[in-house]
């Protein structure tokens, strides 16, 4: 009897695990379908949002096919069973959760493809805007959810397709939670912004790498944009002389701290306007800016804006391009960027104005008539040049602050949390327009106890010169009487690390020391005649959190990306590879890191 009931379990075991390998068979072309479907709208999201929607919804359709097979009351059945049971479960909540995520996606991708939502006349609907929060934040609670749902179904139980797919699927909804939170966050703050609650006027800096400051480059052209209700219009623009002069003819002073005064009291800031971003965090340097602008006219700001030539130029491709009789010739995109930090200086002062100001209103009127691409496309083409530190944004409203935070367009200085840090700065000192001609390497070279957290490293640093006697004087002269084309640098290394000691060419100089934002700031005045390379280094000691070697690289943008070579290697076999956070698009050489007994431990790319 115990025999026959035995085999009777083995029976129905075996007939309800038939039963679910079959909903599964039949559901998977479904599902395979579906998944590629919504791999297609995710690849198309930020170029088509309109044919992205159209993706999703049919994503939508096939995996809800599949998960009615695997939703079948026979298929239900094979829960019971032991092994049989956490794979169905699995593969019918997961797929379960893939269609309520592709429904999602469809409805977020009609929601930004509204025509409402781009600018028309001149204006922003705002309440189009507003109408995003609602669904938005619809969506971030179906993420919340299906995460949740995701990481209730872990069991040991499950074979390695079902886990992998499994945990690939938790990896998408992960993948998706934070944008659509950033998302979320815009539609929040964005009207405000706009001049939704009230009249906004917004400063822009217009920063040139061609003449480095640690904090982005010389400020030479400014505009100034107001909102009010969604509408945006360029009021003014000028030049940095303008406002110094206005400045001093009112007797009046931006507010600087006393930290950044004393740091960086050789550019004056409070005097200079080309020089408020002469520290490397942007929030700090827009502050003086605001402060300035308001001292020099008598007329406040509520927020300030960065876009350095790149960045212009980028919107000047997005636009379809601007003409600019100033210049004698029109623009497409990336050769404005490059003209302004080239053949820009061939031309005097006020036909330079006159250039920005002419740019300035060709792109305004572009962006505000209605042309542009939906948002996803928007934040697609600009999201290069934000990512490279050439967009940024400050606010003194804190929710706006957070959003640009998050955006990582704030441009503030990260914050020391105990892991590893290299921002190797420059700021020009001849003065003149040299650094468009001037590149940079740096080679990193690490060796960490992972037990104590300990440290030593090797920075070497080059600076190659590659201007020419035959560039205008504006570009290659200096003020110390050295030879035309020397470029002359300030040199500022922002590490955790304690600097032993520094040769330039193979010669020991003495390095002054500072702190700013939780950091060693190690500073060294440079010389690099032209056509020829100066390399510098530094050798360093220090200590950060025990474990995982961890590095975060913050190369400061410039006309000629820099680059950065990492080699990490340990005192012990078993140190991780390490995740090197890196801004800009700075090329980086990651070699194979290697334990002293000569075990590779890990690759980078």
């Amino acid at each position: 009897t115990t025999a026959r009931a035995g085999l009777a379990t083995l029976a129905v075991v075996a007939v309800l695990s038939a039963v679910f390998g079959v909903g599964a068979l039949l559901g998977y072309p479904s599902v395979r379908e579906g998944v590629s479907l919504a791999e297609g709208g995710i690849d198309v999201a930020q170029v088509d949002e309109r044919q992205a929607a159209q993706q999703f919804r049919a994503a939508t359709a096939e995996l809800g096919t599949g998960a009615r097979w695997l939703a079948n009351p026979l298929v239900n059945a094979a829960r019971v069973v032991p092994f049989v049971g956490p794979q169905q479960r699995a593969a019918a909540v997961a797929t379960l959760t893939a269609r309520d995520l592709a429904a999602t996606a469809a409805n977020g991708a009609a929601l930004v493809e509204r025509d409402g939502l781009r600018p028309a006349d001149g204006r922003v609907n705002l309440a189009e805007v507003r109408a995003l929060v609602g669904p938005l934040d619809d969506t971030v609670g179906a993420l919340e959810s299906a995460q949740l749902a995701l990481a209730d179904l872990g069991s040991p139980w499950l074979v390695p397709p079902v886990a992998d797919r499994l945990g690939a699927l938790g990896d998408s909804v992960a993948g998706a939670l934070a944008p659509t939170r950033l998302a979320l966050q815009g539609a929040q703050v964005t009207p405000g912004m706009l001049g939704g609650a009230g009249d906004r006027r917004w400063l822009v800096l217009i920063p040139t790498p061609a003449e480095t400051r640690f904090g982005g480059g010389f400020v030479g052209h400014w505009a100034v944009l107001d909102a009010t209700n969604g509408e945006i219009e360029l009021v003014d623009d000028g030049s940095a002389g303008a406002l110094n002069a206005a400045a001093a003819s009112r007797g009046d002073e931006p507010r600087l701290d006393d930290g950044y005064r004393s740091q960086y009291a050789a550019y004056n800031p409070e005097r200079f306007f080309q020089n408020t971003l002469a520290r490397p965090d942007f929030p700090t340097g827009a502050a003086v800016a605001a402060s300035f602008y308001a001292a020099a006219t008598g007329t406040p700001v509520q927020g300030v804006l960065s876009l350095d030539p790149f960045a212009l130029g980028q919107l000047v491709e997005l636009v379809g391009g601007v003409d600019v009789p100033a210049a004698g010739r029109s623009f497409t995109g990336a050769d404005f960027g490059e003209y302004l930090v080239g053949a820009f200086y061939e031309v005097d002062d006020d036909t330079q104005d006159e250039i920005i100001s002419e740019a300035l209103e060709g792109v305004v009127e572009g962006l505000t008539d209605g042309a542009l691409p939906g948002p996803g496309a928007l934040a697609g083409a600009m999201g290069a040049v934000a990512g490279e530190g050439r967009v940024q944004f400050w606010s003194p409203d804190p929710a706006e602050e957070a959003f640009f935070a998050a955006l990582g367009i704030d441009g503030a200085l990260p914050a020391n949390t105990g892991q590893d840090f290299v921002l190797v700065a420059l700021a020009n000192a001849a003065p003149s327009k040299i650094d468009t001609y001037v590149a940079r390497d740096i080679d990193y070279d690490v060796v960490v106890d992972p037990d104590t957290g300990e440290y030593s490293a090797r920075l070497q640093v080059g600076l190659t010169n590659n201007a020419t006697t035959e560039l205008p004087e504006v570009v290659i002269g200096n003020a110390q009487d050295l030879p035309p084309a020397t470029a002359v640098f300030a040199l500022s290394l922002f590490t955790p690390a304690t600097t032993e000691s520094l040769s330039v060419d193979g010669e020991a100089v003495p390095v002054s020391a500072q702190s700013e934002g939780g950091w060693q700031v190690w500073s060294v005045p440079v010389e690099v005649p032209a056509g020829s390379r100066t390399q510098l280094v530094f050798n360093l000691s220090g200590a950060i959190k025990a474990g995982e070697y961890r590095l975060q690289w913050w190369p400061q943008p410039m006309v000629i990306a820099p680059e950065l070579a990492l080699t990490l290697s340990s005192t012990q076999s078993r140190v991780k590879v390490p995740d090197v956070v890196r801004r800009g698009p700075a090329p980086l050489r990651f070699t194979t890191a290697m334990a002293p007994d000569g075990t590779v431990v890990g690759n980078g790319t």
